[in-house]
């Protein structure tokens, strides 16, 4: 979808709008605005820069030419300052993408393809008091920034 690209290109870019209205697919819209247990790359990629609200549904009777599906219009409120270091979001986005390669299998086996082994990343999660059988959609912002800050301490 191009209009992901055009998002993330305001959301992470040098020169960030404090406020951003657009309006996409709904299926899209529903991806940035979800949580635990749906969560998704694209909500968890939006929220360490962002808070996300969805306003409302646009049918797509409302577009000419009618479009196959209904949009949303989203809301981005662009935090003055990220949940990470601006250097380190490139990398951030890299290990998110990861996590969510494989939706249906536990974030631990998602992230030994980063070639760490299993008990390491095992320890790692008994540290953050995760469960070590976890999947991606069912962690939280926190954990996630916590996990990573783990790993970037072993590199």
């Amino acid at each position: 979808y191009i209009s992901k690209k055009i998002i993330r290109k305001f959301l992470y870019g040098k020169i960030r709008p404090s406020i951003m209205a657009v309006i996409v697919q709904k299926e899209v819209a529903k991806q940035y605005v979800s949580d635990v247990p749906k969560n998704s790359f694209l909500s968890e990629s939006a929220r360490v820069v962002a808070k996300v609200k969805y306003i409302q549904t646009v049918l797509k009777k409302a577009f000419y030419p009618i479009p196959p599906v209904d949009g949303a219009i989203l809301r981005f409120e662009i935090f003055p300052k990220t949940l990470l270091n601006e250097g380190d979001l490139p990398k951030y986005m890299r290990f998110l993408r990861v996590g969510f390669s494989a939706p249906r299998k536990t974030l631990l086996n998602n992230l030994k393809s980063l070639r760490y082994k299993r008990d390491f990343l095992i320890k790692i999660f008994k540290k953050l008091k995760i469960d070590c059988h976890v999947r991606p959609q069912n962690v939280s912002t926190e954990q996630w920034i916590n996990i990573w800050k783990e790993f970037e301490k072993y590199k």
